[in-house]
Parts: C-alpha cells; sequence; structure tokens
C-alpha cells in the first residue's frame, strides 16, 4: 500500500520535483499555460520564491500541490488588486490579513481520494495559526461548488485569464464560523470557537451585499432551489430548460440541488476551446454564442434561455471545440460532470431521463444541421 504524506515542501529537489508535477497536470494533461518552461518541463514563477508551497507526497514522490502567498511578503499588491480584487479586504485590514491560494492540483488517480481535503486542511490550519484572516483564489465554473463546499464564497464579477480561461474570484473568511457551519465545511471544526471573526463576517455583508445570499443548490432545499430557477425563468423549468424536461417536479429538484448559478457579463468565455473538462451548462437567462477561436465572423450557434451547451464534452470527455461566449449579461445553471457521475450512481432513473433529453437535443441539432446543408 502507498505511503500518503502530507507537508510543506522544502529544500530545491523537492521544489523541482514539485514543479515538475505541475507542469504534468497544466499543461501535459490540460493544455493550461503559456508561461511553463517547456524546456526543463517544469511551470513556477517568482512568487514560489515567497510562497509557502505544500504538497502530497506518495511513496515520496509529489503528486499533489498548493500554493500560499502571503500578500504581506509581495513588492506589488496592483496585480492581485486586479485579477483577485482584493483592494478592499487589503485597504481596511491590510496585507498581513490576507493570502492567495492556487496552483492547487492533485493526480489523477487521487481526485477522489482524502489526499485533498489533508492538503487543504493543512494550509488552512496553519493560516489560522498565523492569523490570517482573508484567503483569496479564483476557480473554473465547474468547481465553483466544490470551492463553496470548503467554505470559498463569490464576491464579484468573473473575468477572462488568457491562460486557464474563465475565472470566478472567491474568497474565503477563515474565521466565519456562522458561514462555514451554514454550508457545512469540513474546515469548520479547525477554527477554535474564541476566533469567531464576526467583523471579518459583517465587513463582507457590507461589501458585498449583493453575494451574501446563496445560489448553490447544496446549501439550499430542493424546492428551494427549483423556485429560484422559476424565478430566474419567469416560467416553468421542466418546459424551459432542455435537461429537465420528461422529469416530474419531484426529480428535477433532485436533479437541480447539484448545481450552481453563475452571472456572466458581455464577451466572457465560459468555455474555451481546448479546454478539458466534462461540465453541462444551461442558459437561464441572456445569450451565449459559439465560436471557433479568433473567429469574428457570424457565429457557428447562438443559444437562449433553456437551451444546453457542453454536452458533447460531457458525454465524451474530449477537449472543447470550440468557445462559448456571452452576448449579453446572462445566467447560467451549471452541472458538473463530477455531479452528474454522482446522479447516475444514486439516481439512476433520473440520470438516464437525463441522458436521453441530452441525445434528443443533440439529434434536434443535427436533423437543424443538415437541413442547413442541404
Amino acid at each position: 500500500m502507498a505511503a500518503i504524506e502530507v507537508r510543506r515542501v522544502t529544500g530545491e529537489k523537492e521544489r523541482e520535483a514539485l514543479f515538475a508535477f505541475r507542469y504534468s497536470i497544466y499543461v501535459s494533461e490540460l493544455s493550461m499555460t503559456e508561461e511553463a518552461d517547456h524546456e526543463r518541463r517544469i511551470l513556477s514563477d517568482a512568487y514560489d520564491e515567497i510562497a509557502v508551497n505544500y504538497a502530497v507526497f506518495e511513496d515520496g514522490e509529489v503528486v499533489g500541490s498548493l500554493r500560499i502567498i502571503p500578500m504581506d511578503a509581495v513588492e506589488d499588491l496592483e496585480p492581485f488588486r486586479g485579477n483577485y480584487t482584493m483592494g478592499p479586504a487589503l485597504d481596511t485590514f491590510g496585507p498581513g490579513a490576507v493570502v492567495t491560494s492556487g496552483r492547487f492540483m492533485v493526480a489523477k488517480h487521487l481526485r477522489r481520494s482524502l489526499a485533498i481535503l489533508r492538503l487543504i486542511r493543512l494550509s488552512f490550519e496553519e493560516g489560522v495559526t498565523h492569523g490570517i484572516r482573508f484567503n483569496f483564489g479564483d476557480c473554473s465554473p465547474h468547481l465553483l461548488g466544490f470551492y463553496e463546499q470548503l467554505g470559498y464564497r463569490r464576491f464579484t464579477d468573473g473575468y477572462n485569464d488568457t491562460a486557464y480561461g474563465y475565472k470566478l474570484p472567491i474568497v474565503m473568511i477563515t474565521g466565519d464560523l456562522d458561514y462555514l457551519c451554514r454550508v457545512r465545511s469540513p474546515l469548520r471544526a479547525v477554527v477554535p470557537e474564541d476566533q469567531d471573526d464576526a467583523e471579518a463576517r459583517e465587513w463582507f455583508a457590507r461589501t458585498y451585499p449583493d453575494y451574501v445570499d446563496l445560489e448553490t443548490a447544496i446549501f439550499m432545499r430542493g424546492e428551494a432551489f427549483f423556485e429560484l430557477l422559476s424565478e430566474r425563468l419567469a416560467d416553468d423549468p421542466l418546459h424551459r430548460v432542455a435537461i429537465f424536461r420528461n422529469l416530474d417536479q419531484s426529480e428535477a429538484e433532485r436533479a437541480a440541488n447539484r448545481a450552481t448559478v453563475v452571472k456572466l457579463k458581455p464577451g466572457s468565455k465560459v468555455v474555451r476551446a481546448g479546454d478539458l473538462d466534462n461540465t453541462l451548462y444551461a442558459v437561464l437567462a441572456g445569450i451565449v454564442e459559439v465560436r471557433l477561436a479568433g473567429d469574428r465572423g457570424p457565429p457557428l450557434a447562438v443559444f437562449g434561455v433553456g437551451d444546453i451547451f457542453g454536452e458533447i464534452g460531457f458525454l465524451t470527455r474530449t477537449p472543447r471545440t470550440a468557445d462559448v461566449v456571452a452576448r449579453t449579461d446572462a445566467e447560467i445553471l451549471v452541472l458538473s460532470g463530477d455531479a452528474l457521475e454522482r446522479l447516475m450512481r444514486e439516481e439512476p432513473t433520473i440520470a438516464a431521463k437525463i441522458l436521453r433529453n441530452i441525445a434528443e437535443e443533440l439529434a434536434r441539432r443535427l436533423s437543424v444541421t443538415s437541413s442547413s446543408a442541404q
């Protein structure tokens, strides 16, 4: 049985092994970065000189990584004020209270293991010990549910990252015991009762009032999230959203309680050609369009309320073949591939109906394409 160890990375040899592991995931597996050293096959940057790097070791080999950058060690904070939108927290609480986390990845065979939680928990425990109050990061839409269940929350609009695709800024208030309890975070037990950070919690509510209420189904009763969808659609989701057709309301509620809602601004590239993820999306409001990368001509397709997209990547687990960009302000329902796989195991009848709906939608589109070509 392989020996798993989770700890800080120390020494140059371990650092080089960590950078090589990052390359194997970001570049070799996901083709997601523009800043790697392809000759040496490593992925690192200047922030690694001031960061705390954690790793999962399996029989001495690096098989997981997580990086924490303390803001009080950063000379130029402007890039972080920009992408992470952390200016208000820095100005109010100071750089010593703020860190960012990133470079979080584990080898494929450990992605359903406790090694992930052990890695996150270790960095969180050390942050609590050192008085860190805010941990900023970002994530792709299909990982939002995972991070929100840990205790992160959204607080601003997403943005297009040229290297890593569409990202949603997220932040965790490490001492917000009320919120960690509310989302049933596995990190709640790490924070002592006497370290409840009411000041930071109240500051967040004043500064980001639009993000206080949750719109992720796992934190809501099934019927409450379904009511939210009905409100967004001003209609019955059973008829307006393609994946819910042929489901009764109870079935649709049980399917929807694994989803989240993401708001998009015009130009948001929620799906990027070449990316590898098996997420299914449904449009709840606004319009999105499908384009070949770099093509400024007419879109390949336009989707509106109720339409689904991303179904080919979900079914085939192959890289995305085109960009999907918001033409207007939009809202989309996000169902990750992992959530749908759990649905297949736990609710096979519902999953079968959803897969049939996806197949019917693909057949309809193929029919339209074939008719247009004649």
